[in-house]
Parts: structure tokens; sequence; C-alpha cells
């Protein structure tokens, strides 16, 4: 009958702890037997790769922020966005990544850095954008 179903962790165990897309919700996916969890990446103004859903934090763009502004930021609201390579750290060896990228532009800084963390089967890059897939 095919294969079986494959659980993907969204956001991490994003309904099991306070915040989606942290280093803590990332953890419990792990620490719960997830195979897989997704997340997003967006780039800040400064060219950091980050994991966070929405494209601003409050009224302002994402991409206008450096990671240290995001950082503040995030800090007010009671949470820390992670770092791509943070996350690739945490999971390397221990859960496959669904990696959806929320915007164009920064695809082969993406790649090179997941590529360089991990083997080929332990991840997979997705987007609803054309044009990052492309």
């Amino acid at each position: 009958m095919g294969n079986p179903p494959l659980i993907i962790a969204h956001r991490g165990a994003s309904q099991l702890v306070r915040f989606a897309n942290t280093l803590e919700a990332f953890s419990k996916a792990i620490e719960i037997g997830a195979p897989m969890m997704e997340f997003d990446v967006r780039r800040t103004r400064d060219g950091k790769l980050v994991s966070y859903h929405d494209a601003g934090i409050g009224s302002v763009l994402l991409s206008s922020l450096t990671l240290e502004e995001l950082l503040a930021a995030s800090a007010l609201q009671g949470f820390k966005v992670p770092l791509l390579e943070e996350i690739l750290e945490l999971s390397k060896g221990r859960i496959r990544l669904d990696i959806e990228l929320k915007e164009s532009g920064y695809e082969d800084s993406v790649l090179e850095l997941v590529t360089a963390w991990l083997a080929p089967d332990d991840f997979v890059v997705k987007s609803f954008k054309d044009e990052v897939v492309a």
C-alpha cells in the first residue's frame, strides 16, 4: 500500500511551545521523535539567514532590520529568532529538515550553508515562489 505518511513537525513542535520557529520548538520536535521538521527562512538587511515566518515583526519588515535589531525586537516579544546555522547545528544527525524559503534572492546562500552541514537525504528546500524553486 505504498509508503506510510511522513510526519513533519510544522515550524518545529509549534503547538507544544509558546513560540514557533524557535530553537525551543525545534528541540521539542527532536525530543518527541518527529522524523522531520519544517521551518521558514528569511534574510535580514545585513544578510543573515534566520527562521521567521512573517514578513515583518510588528509593523517593521524583517528585511529592513539588521540581525541585531531583529533580535532586540523579538526579545521584546519574549523569544529569540534563530539563525539558520543554529538550527543546522541543533538538528544535524537528529532530525531531517523541510526548509521553506519565503523570499527570493538568497537561495544560493541557503544551499551553500545547508550542504556544508547536512547530507542531501537529510533535507528538502521548498518555496511557494516559482522563481525560488527554479
